[in-house]
C-alpha cells in the first residue's frame, strides 16, 4: 500500500475523531446550559427563602443571601398547621388513588371483555365526560353535596373524584389488547369472573396501573380548585390551598409593611411541597410511558 494512502487514511481518521469530540463537547455544553436554566428557578426559590427581609425586594437582586435566615422555615411552619394540611392531603390523595384504580380497572375490564346492551353508548358518554372541565361541574357538585350534608367532610373531597373517565378509558384500552384466550382457559379451570379479573387481568395491567397511579396521585396531590369550595369553614386545611393561603398572607403583609415575603417563600412555594410527588412521577417515567400505550415508540427495558 502506498505511503500517501496510509497517511491520508490516518488524517481522515483523526479528522473524524476530532469531529466526534467536538460534537460531544457541544452536546455536553448544551446539556450543562439546559441544566442551569432548569435549575435556576429552584436555586432562586431556595435562595429567596433564606434571605432577610431587606434583601427580598432588593434591586439588583442577589443570588446568595448576605445573612442566611434559617429561622424563616420554623417561623413559617409555626404560622399555619402544615402537619394537618399534609395529613389531610395524604388521606384524601391515597383514598382517591385507590378508589380510581379499583373502579377504573373494573369498569375498563367490563367495557373491554364483556358484551352488554348499550355498551358503546355508555362508553361514548364516559368519553364525553372527559370534555367537561371541573369548573363547569363545581356548582352542581356543591349543591348535591350540600343537600347530602357532606360539605366540610372527607366525603366532599373524595367522592367527586372516586372514579375518572380518563381512568376508565386508559384501563379499557389496555385490557382490550389482552388475549381472550386467557379468560377462556381460566373459565375452563373453574375460575369465577372476579377471580379472572384479580388473578389474571390485574397482574398483566401493571404498566397501566402504574401510569394511572402516578397521574391520579399527582393531580389529586396538587388539587387547588375544589377544596376551598367543599370545606367552607376551614378551606385552607389542604396542602396546596394552605400553602397558597400562606403565600397570599405573606404577600399582603409585604405590601403593607415590606415584611414577610421571605416567610411566604420559605413555607408556601409549591416547589417545597411537591418534591415527593415529583420524585414519584420522574422515577416511574418508564412505567408511565408504557402504561400510556407508547411502548412501540420508545425502547423500554421491559420484557
Amino acid at each position: 500500500m502506498p505511503l500517501s494512502v496510509t497517511v491520508q487514511g490516518e488524517v481522515g481518521r483523526k479528522r473524524i475523531q476530532i469531529a466526534v469530540l467536538a460534537a460531544r463537547a457541544l452536546l455536553y455544553v448544551f446539556i450543562i446550559l439546559f441544566i442551569v436554566v432548569m435549575a435556576a428557578p429552584f436555586i432562586w426559590m431556595i435562595s429567596t427563602s433564606l434571605k432577610p427581609t431587606d434583601e427580598v425586594l432588593a434591586y439588583p437582586p442577589t443570588w446568595v443571601p448576605s445573612r442566611p435566615q434559617f429561622s424563616n422555615y420554623p417561623d413559617a411552619l409555626s404560622r399555619m398547621p402544615f402537619g394537618r394540611f399534609y395529613l389531610n392531603s395524604i388521606i384524601v390523595t391515597s383514598t382517591v388513588t385507590v378508589s380510581v384504580l379499583f373502579f377504573s380497572s373494573l369498569s375498563g375490564f367490563a367495557f373491554a371483555k364483556y358484551q352488554f346492551g348499550g355498551k358503546n353508548l355508555i362508553f361514548v358518554l364516559v368519553l364525553a365526560g372527559m370534555m367537561i372541565p371541573l369548573q363547569l361541574k363545581m356548582i352542581p357538585l356543591y349543591l348535591l353535596l350540600n343537600r347530602l350534608n357532606w360539605l366540610d367532610s372527607y366525603q366532599a373531597l373524595i367522592l367527586p373524584f372516586a372514579i375518572t373517565a380518563y381512568g376508565v378509558f386508559l384501563m379499557r384500552q389496555f385490557i382490550q389488547e389482552l388475549p381472550d384466550e386467557l379468560m377462556q382457559a381460566a373459565r375452563i379451570d373453574g375460575y369465577s369472573e372476579f377471580r379472572i379479573f384479580s388473578s389474571i387481568i390485574l397482574p398483566l395491567c401493571k404498566p397501566a396501573i402504574a401510569a394511572l397511579t402516578i397521574v391520579t396521585f399527582m393531580n389529586q396531590w396538587n388539587m387547588f380548585i375544589w377544596p376551598p369550595h367543599s370545606d367552607r369553614h376551614d378551606g385552607d386545611a389542604y396542602r396546596a390551598v394552605g400553602a397558597r393561603s400562606l403565600s397570599d398572607r405573606a404577600q399582603h403583609r409585604r405590601v403593607q409593611s415590606a415584611h414577610g415575603g421571605h416567610i411566604g417563600r420559605a413555607a408556601s412555594d409549591p416547589g417545597h411541597f411537591s418534591r415527593g410527588a415529583e420524585v414519584l412521577y420522574r422515577g416511574h417515567s418508564f412505567e408511565r410511558i408504557e402504561g400510556l400505550g407508547l411502548r412501540r415508540l420508545y425502547p423500554l427495558p421491559f420484557g
